[in-house]
């Protein structure tokens, strides 16, 4: 009669390298007999095994997704370590400097000829309503405060950590292309309009329940992106046309930055409108000492 399989936690810990040496013979001669457990193994060392090698002192435990990976840090801590290219080295002055509503980048190393950037571990929202976008523009705000353009907006970079908090991750993959800012289609480089026009996506969608603009290929979207998008009017008109700006096919005709489009989704005034208001202020102040003189 043989002997009983090894429990999935035996072999996910020999899949990974963690299975203590007295247990990993045992375990190993077990696949004498049982191809079945040899297969598994060697599935879960698979899915596990990262394409490049982690940086010294981090070690893969799963994986995440597309270049990315839970792991442990030098220091014993869950992490998430994802490849990036070099164009992603700029991060590294997030390390160490937490800003609110970002998720916080724990280090930047070099690994052979991969950028590897570890975060701490978060997951994503159920749910991405108005607040939880509103939340991320929050991150994408400091993010555009420390000179750092996000470039890769889109649900997926809407994060939540351990503590609830919804924030920006920094480190992103491509995004769909309907988050992609109409230059952009058209091959130009990542902006801060851009990111604005991304946000905006966003958070179209979470309150009209539908994406400001689709098409089949790239060329079919840029082409839709020329036209004003329709606003439903059984939603929030005032916050829609707010966004509706935020989308404007040319980048000079949208929101100066995202500070006067906090400003405008909050109902403030922005910064130009309280210029105007203080300039008509004192034109009526100069006007009624002009009255009071004669």
């Amino acid at each position: 009669m043989s002997a009983p399989c090894p429990d999935a936690n035996q072999l996910a810990q020999l899949a990974d390298g963690t299975l203590p040496a007295e247990d990993r013979e045992h375990v190993e001669q077990h696949f004498d007999h049982c191809t079945a457990c040899g297969e598994l193994v060697a599935e879960l060392a698979w899915s596990i095994a990262p394409d490049r090698e982690p940086p010294p002192g981090f070690r893969i435990v799963a994986r995440a997704g597309d270049d990315r990976y839970a792991a442990i840090g030098p220091d014993g801590d869950a992490v998430e370590l994802c490849a990036v290219s070099v164009d992603h080295a700029p991060l590294a002055a997030l390390v160490g400097a937490p800003a609110p509503h970002v998720v916080p980048v724990l280090a930047v190393e070099r690994a052979g000829d991969t950028l590897w950037i570890a975060t701490a571990p978060t997951a994503t929202p159920r749910t991405l309503a108005l607040a939880t976008w509103h939340d991320a523009l929050a991150g994408v705000r400091q993010l555009h405060r420390r000179t750092l353009v996000h470039g890769a907006i889109s649900d997926a970079s809407v994060r939540i950590d351990a503590a609830g908090c919804a924030g920006i991750d920094p480190v992103a993959a491509p995004p769909p292309a309907h988050f992609l800012a109409p230059e952009r289609l058209h091959g130009g480089p990542p902006s801060r309009a851009a990111d604005q026009f991304a946000l905006c996506v966003g958070m179209w969608q979470a309150v009209a329940g539908q994406l400001p603009y689709t098409g089949a290929t790239p060329g079919a979207l840029a082409v839709a992106m020329q036209v004003r998008p329709r606003m439903p009017a059984d939603r929030d008109t005032r916050v829609l046309r707010v966004l509706a700006r935020g989308l404007a096919f040319d980048p000079a005709q949208r929101w100066p930055d995202l500070e006067a489009l906090a400003a405008a989704l909050a109902g403030a005034p922005s910064r130009r409108a309280i210029a105007v208001m203080l300039a008509l202020a004192a034109g009526l102040v100069l006007a009624l000492a002009a009255i009071l003189a004669a």
